[in-house]
């Protein structure tokens, strides 16, 4: 887990997007959205990273997750919400900041579900 914190840290540095999926696995909570972990956020205020939240709102339709190499045929929209800049966070506001992501993405996956 260190070394790919690691890894992930200097990805940032050296200027590559990554994505990052805070609720780390597939959502059976019958919520919007899952819980988030910590990780993504504590990463994004290290690096000083704008977050860039991004839907996939048919991925429970795509994606078995029983099974996560089956794939199946249809649509696949992607949402991509207004950046949430972290200037005015610090470490201590990890929870803060991660509320306030999946607030922003909540909201986002309500208005956009069919």
């Amino acid at each position: 887990k260190v070394d790919s914190l690691k890894s992930l840290n200097k990805s940032i540095q050296d200027d590559l997007s990554v994505f990052v999926f805070p609720e780390g696995t597939f959502n059976e909570s019958g919520q919007p959205l899952d819980d988030f972990y910590d990780g993504a956020f504590k990463i994004a205020l290290d690096t000083k990273t704008t977050i860039k939240p991004i839907l996939f709102l048919d991925n429970a339709q795509r994606l078995n997750p029983e099974s996560f190499l089956s794939l199946t045929p249809g649509p696949s929209r992607t949402i991509i919400l207004a950046d949430i800049e972290i200037d005015n966070y610090q470490r201590r506001d990890v929870k803060k900041l991660k509320t306030y992501v999946h607030e922003r993405m909540r909201d986002g996956v309500l208005k956009y579900r069919r």
